[in-house]
C-alpha cells in the first residue's frame, strides 16, 4: 500500500503526565473529521489509509526513558497533495472541510 508512517519520540517535560497522554491526543484531535486517534496499543499501517484524506495516530510513552512515542499513517497523494488542497480549499471558502473528500481509506 502507499503512504507514509512516521514515529517520532519526544522526552516529556512532565514525567507525571504519561498515564494521560492517550486522552490528552485523543482530545485534542476529538473535533477533526480525517484524524483518527487508534485506541491504546494500536498502531498505525499505511494500508488503512490509502485512498482516504485521513490520518491515523497511535500514541504510548515509555515510562522506564521518560519519553512520548507517536507515529502517524497518511495517504501520501491524497492526505498529502491533492486531499490537503481540496480542504484547504474548502476552509478558505467556508464550503464543509470534508466536501469532496473521502474520509476512510480503502482497506479491502
Amino acid at each position: 500500500a502507499r503512504g507514509m508512517v512516521v514515529t517520532v519520540t519526544a522526552a516529556l517535560a512532565a514525567p507525571d503526565v504519561a498515564p494521560h497522554v492517550h486522552g490528552i491526543v485523543a482530545e485534542h484531535y476529538r473535533d477533526e473529521p480525517f484524524v483518527s486517534v487508534l485506541d491504546p496499543g494500536a498502531w498505525p499501517g499505511s494500508t488503512h489509509v490509502v485512498g482516504g484524506n485521513g490520518a491515523h495516530i497511535g500514541v504510548a510513552v515509555d515510562a522506564s526513558a521518560s519519553t512520548l512515542i507517536a507515529s502517524c499513517a497518511l495517504d501520501n497523494l491524497v492526505k498529502g497533495a491533492a486531499g490537503q488542497a481540496i480542504q484547504a480549499a474548502n476552509v478558505a471558502t467556508g464550503t464543509a472541510e470534508t466536501a469532496g473528500l473521502p474520509i476512510a481509506g480503502l482497506y479491502p
